[in-house]
């Protein structure tokens, strides 16, 4: 019990520390609702291909405004903000605290993590509303799946690669330089089907794309063996041991001088 208090407390800091910081809350909460927004205003009625299918590009977007969310918050805000939290000394302090490592590395994991499904529950309901892009049980249940899957792989990634940016000033170009190529071949902002094979093998590497694809599937299937993506979702796992062995071979708390 004092363990999951702790614990609790962690999160619940962590949860007004990125409410009370303004561009947190615009690239997590906004910015993705923003993007549908304006993407499926500028679709229309047009259509794309996806999966070999032809479907509407509101159907489209909206689950890969989804994988935007989970990645924007789990990977990019949560990023940034372990560099930032370990150049001021953030870390260092609390470590110091009687509070278990494994405590604080949730905590952050799990207020993240929280904010991104806020923000995909937002996102379901504008889609079914306002866009009439709706779900059945079986497509909803694949969908939480793929998103809890999706945001501890990310987070895990986000530790991993912290561990090797030196400083908040480059935190952010090195995030920006890493996700804006994946989004254009991992089936964010273009359908996999109209890429080049050649790019489609690069972008199929990385986990942005077996996320975006999971829930692409999760929307075009109304049964559960067919909504979900076995494969994919795999193809996460591993990502998530991977970085989470990286990540603890790696992780500093001390600010880089430090560790120098």
């Amino acid at each position: 019990m004092p363990a999951l208090s702790t614990l609790a407390h962690g999160v619940r800091f962590e949860l007004k520390a990125m409410l009370r910081n303004p561009r947190a809350r615009f690239f997590t909460l906004i910015f993705p609702v923003v993007m549908l927004v304006v993407l499926c205003g500028l679709a229309g009625n047009g259509t794309t291909t996806q999966g070999g299918e032809v479907i509407k590009l509101a159907r489209f977007y909206v689950p890969a405004i989804l994988a935007l969310a989970i990645v924007t918050s789990c990977f990019g805000a949560l990023t940034q903000s372990i560099v930032t939290r370990r150049h001021l000394g953030v870390f260092k302090r609390r470590r110091t605290a009687p509070v278990p490592a494994w405590s604080l590395v949730l905590g952050q994991s799990l207020a993240n993590t929280a904010v991104a499904l806020t923000t995909v529950v937002v996102l379901l309901i504008a889609g079914k509303a306002v866009y009439g892009i709706g779900l059945a049980t079986p497509g909803l249940v694949a969908v939480a799946l793929t998103i809890v899957l999706g945001a501890i792989c990310f987070c895990a990634v986000a530790f991993a690669v912290s561990s090797v940016i030196p400083s908040p000033d480059a935190a952010q170009p090195i995030v920006q330089a890493l996700l804006l190529p994946l989004y254009f071949i991992s089936g964010i902002w273009l359908p996999m089907d109209s890429l080049p094979s050649g790019v489609q093998a690069v972008g199929n590497a990385f986990p942005v794309a077996h996320l975006a694809s999971a829930l692409h599937r999760a929307f075009a299937h109304d049964t559960l063996a067919g909504a979900i993506s076995m494969r994919d979702l795999a193809v996460l796992a591993a990502w998530t041991v991977g970085a989470e062995i990286v990540a603890t071979r790696r992780f500093s708390w001390l600010p880089a001088r430090a560790t120098a």
